[in-house]
């Protein structure tokens, strides 16, 4: 979902040839961002507790540092650094 976020959704037109003025793209710009960003924030604060509960589920052990997990941790930093930075690379 971080990798696949559109951060530069245009407004639907209101009437078939109507473009928006500059301030109501930008508002509307400025607002779904706003929105899709908490969103995406939520799911990223998820990730930590999910592999914790992986790692009680697996090891059984609630440590988020367990060595046996290392490359499993080190697998899922990795797509979500790759993911956040896709996203940020479309943006400029």
């Amino acid at each position: 979902m971080i990798e696949n976020a559109n951060l530069f959704k245009s407004p639907a037109p209101k009437f078939v040839d109507h473009l928006p003025g500059c301030k109501e793209y930008y508002e509307y710009i400025e607002r779904e961002r706003s929105k899709d960003f908490e969103i995406l924030a939520r799911k990223y604060r998820a990730i930590g507790p999910l592999l914790t509960k992986m790692e009680g589920l697996v090891v059984h052990t609630n440590s988020g540092k367990s060595p046996k997990l290392h490359q499993y941790y080190a697998h899922w930093e990795r797509k979500t650094y790759n993911a956040l930075q896709k996203v940020s690379e479309e943006g400029t």
